[in-house]
């Protein structure tokens, strides 16, 4: 008979005293008065750290942490004071410890917790040095790069009762202090911050009042506020598995998460390139809730060979940079769909409780049932971000061959209709119309097979600002926004038609919303924003935001030009002359009227002219 028990995800930190009975035998009461103290320390310091204390044995302690970083800075904190303590105590006389801290899953009862989470944490107590902490590779995860601490590979251990190698790591104390400071969480804030708590290893976050931020096709644009809105960051999932030919893979991986998670409308979620900036980079998480405005942290990392495969993910309040929840997930290659979902849900069933079930079902829509074509997706979608003319047409070839295992995979068919798009955006074809046609009709396929494919409408939206299809572009965008309205590049797009079509307040509105999603959104944000403030009229604003910034690999002469009719405009003669010298120098057959005809309103028109000839350009 099954009995249901009671599990969670636990830190759990052992400490024992090195060499007690023999202090015993030599100093029985002055080993007690010291035991005392120093179990003491233990106590207020694991509270301090939003730990408890749930065992003893007289020279020991057994505590769990809900965070494993929070565990390391507790035990790095009780060694450094003990260390102070005993500087002041002959050598044969002091009292040192050994810590041991494991992240696992431990089964609770009562107040004691069981399991192999436990046992292998009092395993690695007995390999730490004396005064030293050691830390299984599990520990190691989550708070590497988390802390200013080094940590010295002890390999694979084989210890006693454990049925697998337990991959081991010290903490080398003497070399480097922690730069940040432990925050003061007693075991009473922590539980009413938390609020509902830790459901089978699911922190859920409670009390988050969720407010939609979507709008259609009848509805100005508005920038995302950030009161009462969560925002949460997928950063890159790293690829740990000593191949770096998966690097794709954690690449896919990140960004199927943030699909999943942009699809629900009470969330707000960083977009790729936001994320993506700190790939291979170990940055203090709360300094990247900082730098991107978010409150939670999506982390993780990939292990694994050509049969089985290991997943880590790991959920992170920015503010505090403590773990909220982690989970990791074992599966075979051929269950990598279930292996993705069942990372999605966890992280959507934490953050997005009240998200009604029609949204979730289909955050999580299975795009295809083939396990080697959703693999040339991924290996495609690494060429293709790398943005040149080599990748584009490798990536274009990866899609092909996705499309010959899946012809109904409409995904697929959009990424292929980007490259054609980006051939073109980009200048690597002489046939621009022929790869415009060819964008549109990938997408329209991938729109027969999936309607709800939000980048297939956002590839339509463009090859419609191509064709000065404003209002039909404008159309598309909103479409792509219903179906993922935290999607900066959509918000990117639609700002750009916006600035074209010479709607400038909603334009500048949709940029500043790709912007408030993403550091660094792709599709000319920045230039088509300058455009949008020289149509009203703010020439200081368009040159702001246009001066000393890179140009695009491709027109590099339309920010030139909005910046010389600026400069024209408030007659900056000599400032006027530099920008319009670039503008001939990046695209010598420039005309004025052929420039000014892709406005939509006459007004613009004219008045584009008007600054662009104050500027010298004909």
């Amino acid at each position: 008979m099954m009995i249901n028990q009671e599990r969670r995800l636990a830190a759990i930190l052992i400490a024992d005293v090195v060499g007690y009975s023999r202090l015993m035998s030599e100093q029985e009461e002055t080993t007690l008065i010291n035991l005392t103290d120093r179990l003491q320390l233990f106590e207020r310091t694991i509270k301090n750290h939003g730990g408890r204390v749930f065992g003893s044995a007289g020279d020991s302690v057994i505590a769990e942490f809900p965070s494993p970083v929070e565990a390391v800075r507790c035990s790095v904190v009780v060694q450094r004071n003990l260390q102070q303590k005993n500087d002041k105590i002959p050598e044969d006389k002091r009292m040192q410890f050994r810590i041991g801290i494991n992240l696992g899953d431990v089964i609770v009862k009562n107040d004691n917790l069981y399991g192999d989470g436990v046992n292998v944490a009092a395993r690695l107590e007995t390999m730490a040095n004396p005064g030293g902490i050691c830390i299984s590779g599990s520990v190691y995860d989550q708070v590497e790069g988390k802390l200013s601490l080094e940590f010295e590979y002890l390999g694979e251990q084989n210890v006693k009762n454990i049925s697998r190698p337990l991959r081991t790591y010290n903490i080398r104390l003497k070399q480097v202090e922690p730069t940040v400071a432990s925050p003061v969480i007693n075991r009473r804030e922590w539980s009413i911050w938390l609020g509902s708590a830790v459901l089978i290893g699911i922190t859920i976050i409670g009390a988050i009042h969720w407010f939609r931020f979507g709008f259609n096709s009848n509805e100005t644009l508005e920038a995302p506020s950030v009161v009462n809105r969560t925002f949460i960051a997928v950063l890159p999932f790293r690829n740990l598995s000593g191949n770096p030919e998966k690097e794709y893979f954690s690449d896919g991986l990140t960004e199927d998460i943030i699909a999943a998670l942009g699809r629900f409308s009470s969330l707000s979620v960083i977009g790729r390139e936001g994320s993506f900036q700190y790939k291979n980079k170990s940055v203090d998480p709360r300094k990247i809730g900082r730098d991107l405005g978010v409150n939670y942290l999506l982390s993780g990392s990939i292990r694994g060979d050509q049969d089985k495969l290991q997943v880590s993910a790991s959920l992170i309040d920015a503010a505090r940079g403590i773990l909220l929840w982690s989970e990791r997930f074992s599966e075979n290659i051929e269950d990598l769909f279930i292996l993705q979902k069942n990372i999605t849900r966890r992280v959507v069933g934490s953050l997005a409780i009240k998200v009604n079930q029609i949204e979730r079902q289909r955050a999580f829509t299975k795009t295809t049932s083939n396990l080697e074509a959703y693999d040339y997706l991924l290996r495609g979608s690494h060429f293709f971000y790398k943005s040149t003319r080599t990748d584009n047409i490798k990536a274009a070839e990866y899609f092909q061959k996705a499309l010959e295992l899946d012809k109904n995979y409409a995904l697929a068919y959009a990424m292929l209709g980007w490259t054609q798009y980006e051939s073109v955006a980009s200048g690597w074809t002489q046939f621009a119309g022929e790869s415009l046609s060819l964008a549109e009709e990938f997408a329209q396929k991938g729109l027969n097979l999936d309607k709800e494919n939000s980048e297939c409408h956002k590839l339509l939206g463009l090859v419609n600002l191509h064709h000065r299809n404003y209002e039909k572009g404008i159309k598309e965008l909103h479409k792509a926004l219903d179906i993922n309205p935290s999607d900066p590049e959509s918000y990117a797009i639609l700002g750009s038609i916006f600035a074209w079509a010479g709607r400038s307040d909603e334009a500048i509105k949709g940029i500043k919303s790709a912007f408030r999603l993403s550091s660094n959104p792709r599709y000319r944000s920045y230039q088509h924003l300058g455009l949008a403030y020289y149509l009203k009229g703010e020439y200081e604003a368009a040159i702001e935001t246009l001066i000393d910034r890179p140009a695009d690999q491709y027109q590099k002469f339309i920010p030139f030009a909005i910046l010389a009719a600026s400069y024209g405009q408030l007659d900056k003669v000599d400032e006027a002359s530099v920008a319009a010298q670039n503008v001939l120098r990046y695209f010598p057959f420039f005309r004025t009227n052929d420039f000014v005809s892709q406005l939509s309103r006459q007004k613009d028109r004219t008045h584009m002219a008007q600054g662009l000839q104050k500027a010298g350009l004909k």
